[in-house]
């Protein structure tokens, strides 16, 4: 067959049909080969695109191949619940590794001490209540007795021992001599020094200025509710400060708030009222409670069988004697009792 100037042989057919039959199946995985390489930088552009947002993805994401037409290209497939890109929330690299990242924040818990403070202040709550009263009739009494409201105020402050203002008003009323309202205040207060000695190997390790201030605090309502929890180690070495702290300040701005409302209504009404029994209803309920015992039962005998007999001492000289009464009256029955166990 002749085509333009070109003649076609029947033999020749079908060698050429064999070598583009071949050329064909050479260049098929080339092209192959190039979807695939495509396939690949559109993985990588949308991985880069994700990475620039902030999102995190697995090293190997599950991959699925989407045929279109005679082509087939590999697509990355997010997993659900990872958000990323626009609208999603972006994480830093590696907060999934990362076990900090990823709990959220908790709220700072109070300090151990200010714990302990708190702690202390609660314990005391119940007996704030009965201690108004007694503040009260201090602040009363002491402007009855004709103590200016500032003397009565300052007696609350630099003394902080209600039994002891309360047994010195009747002395500074009668003009009774220094020495004599000192001693007695003294006498009054001794049993602090006994409280002092039980408090003092919890709080050994403190600095000067801590163990003046924590016994600035001492009363008989914070020394109850401390020892008791000191001893059974309920209370940790670092938190005892805070503790009585809590307890102590709790006790000392109540009665100086009671003493400033005792003084106000004294100075209103102290002319027709009669504050006299005031004195021994509180020293009566003061002393019933630590009546615990045989030994206290004759303390509180023997100073009261004194305290009549030297109502007309001189000066209130009675309480004083009183006192050193019962101290050897409890002190003798203390040894009986012992003996008689043996």
């Amino acid at each position: 067959m002749e085509m333009y100037g070109f003649v076609e042989h029947e033999d020749l057919r079908e060698p050429c049909e064999e070598i583009r039959h071949e050329a064909a199946v050479e260049r098929r995985p080339t092209r192959m080969a190039r979807e695939r390489d495509e396939g690949r930088r559109v993985s990588r552009s949308h991985a880069a695109w994700n990475a620039r947002a902030g999102s995190v993805h697995p090293a190997n994401p599950p991959s699925r191949r989407v045929e279109i037409g005679d082509s087939r290209m590999p697509t990355t497939i997010n997993k659900p619940g990872k958000r990323s890109g626009i609208g999603g929330t972006a994480r830093p690299p590696g907060a999934e590794h990362d076990p900090a990242a990823a709990k959220p924040e908790e709220p700072r818990a109070a300090s151990p001490a200010a714990a302990a403070f708190v702690s202390g202040a609660k314990a005391i709550a119940p007996v704030l209540l009965a201690l108004l009263p007694f503040g009260m009739a201090f602040g009363a009494s002491a402007v009855g007795s004709g103590i200016s409201p500032i003397e009565a105020l300052g007696m609350s402050v630099f003394v902080a021992a209600g039994a002891a203002q309360l047994a010195a008003i009747p002395l500074i009323s009668a003009d009774a001599p220094a020495a004599i309202v000192v001693l007695t205040v003294l006498i009054v207060n001794l049993r602090f020094a006994l409280y002092s000695a039980s408090l003092a190997p919890h709080f050994r390790r403190l600095p000067l200025w801590w163990k003046g201030l924590l016994s600035y605090h001492l009363t008989d309502q914070a020394y109850a509710a401390t020892i008791t929890r000191f001893d059974e180690g309920q209370t940790e070495e670092p938190d005892k400060r805070w503790y009585f702290l809590g307890a102590g300040l709790s006790i000392w701005t109540t009665w100086q708030a009671a003493t400033m409302l005792g003084v106000f209504l004294g100075a209103r009404g102290s002319e027709g009222w009669s504050l006299d029994f005031v004195l021994p209803l509180i020293f009566i309920a003061l002393a019933l409670p630590a009546v615990k015992d045989r030994a206290t039962v004759a303390a509180a005998i023997s100073a009261g069988v004194a305290a009549v007999f030297a109502a007309a001492a001189p000066l209130n000289l009675g309480l004083i004697a009183a006192a050193l009464v019962g101290v050897l009256g409890g002190l003798v029955a203390e040894i009986v009792l012992e003996r008689g166990r043996r």
